[in-house]
């Protein structure tokens, strides 16, 4: 049942692979699996209407190009350094990973406390100013202008930060400073979301059934949780009925007809 329910979303993991590659937008991540108990990798792009999932035994740049093979949108990522080959025009930095760091400088304490107080209170500002765009308040111009002093204060903080006596903060304000420009991708580019939360909920589900079944002991069971978790999300994301549309691909499978749409508009 499983071989036969695998080879009937085939067609479907390949139409949200190819809506992911011409997305303008994708959040990507990725969490740890096993392959008969060895270390792999499960890798995710999330869009709008799409979740594609992809397991590989790596976790470097070469795996994360197979995932987004032939993506040329904006990719929103945490710093992880294996994305660093995206274009810091083409790629957004997420500030909920960055909320996080700036926190674990506060809690490392000593002088560079500071920058971490600091770089805390013009996010929780980058966030009130967006939370005001997504709700209707501030139109997409008022918004940027709201913006600007926030980036202000930020590029102050982290140039404070790269000469403070402590390695780890120093090291840390220099990489943001190299990356400035994939800081503020969400204000240039209309549909950017400033963290990828998207990636981080789509893992979510995945990394629960990871810990239930130990990943997985074949290829086969490899390309089965791929394509699995690649319809299932895909089909919440757009409120359809999961256990219909896979009853009537495994039906089109047998009768040799077409399996149903698996993106809900047009292009699908």
């Amino acid at each position: 049942m499983e071989k036969k329910t695998c080879e009937s979303l085939k067609i479907p993991y390949e139409k949200v692979w190819s809506y992911t590659q011409e997305a303008n937008v994708a959040n990507v991540d990725e969490t740890g699996w096993t392959i008969r108990g060895k270390k792999a990798w499960l890798w995710d792009a999330s869009t709008d209407k799409s979740s594609l999932f992809r397991i590989d035994r790596n976790r470097n740049r070469e795996a994360c190009k197979h995932l987004l093979e032939k993506f040329s949108g904006v990719a929103t990522t945490d710093r992880y350094g294996v994305y660093s080959y995206i274009d810091d025009l083409w790629r957004q930095l997420c500030w909920a990973h960055l909320k996080r760091d700036f926190q674990a400088i506060v809690d490392r304490g000593g002088p560079s406390a500071q920058i971490g107080k600091d770089g805390l209170i013009q996010i929780e500002n980058l966030f009130r100013v967006w939370s005001k765009y997504k709700e209707g308040e501030y139109s997409w111009k008022t918004m940027q202008e709201k913006m600007k002093p926030v980036q202000k204060e930020v590029k102050k903080l982290l140039n404070n930060g790269k000469i403070i006596g402590d390695k780890k903060t120093s090291g840390f304000c220099k990489q943001l400073l190299k990356h400035w420009t994939a800081l503020w991708t969400f204000t240039r580019v209309k549909g950017v979301e400033p963290t990828n939360n998207g990636a981080e909920r789509d893992l979510r589900k995945a990394v629960i059934w990871r810990n239930i079944s130990f990943g997985c002991s074949s290829e086969e069971g490899c390309r089965f949780v791929e394509r699995m978790l690649t319809v299932v999300q895909t089909l919440m994301k757009q409120g359809r009925d999961v256990l219909e549309y896979i009853e009537q691909s495994i039906k089109s499978k047998l009768t040799g007809a077409f399996p149903p749409s698996i993106i809900s508009d047009p292009a699908g």
